[in-house]
């Protein structure tokens, strides 16, 4: 986490975390979480058809009373 965070105040709270010292809202970490960027991969037809397996998983978000 520390090598994507790119502000100082996102360092600040991932390594804070990572000491057990997490101290401010919890929305001020989800805030900063949100944007860090993640890769997307996208394959052409021609490589899926050529793959010997694929896998395609579906991205969810947990939500409470949904098992």
């Amino acid at each position: 986490a520390l090598s994507v965070a790119e502000s100082e105040k996102a360092k600040k709270i991932v390594f804070e975390e990572l000491n057990g010292k997490a101290e401010g809202d919890e929305e001020e970490v989800e805030a900063v979480v949100l944007k860090v960027p993640v890769p997307v991969v996208r394959l052409q037809i021609g490589e899926v058809a050529e793959a010997t397996s694929v896998v395609v998983l579906p991205v969810v978000k947990a939500e409470e009373g949904v098992k």
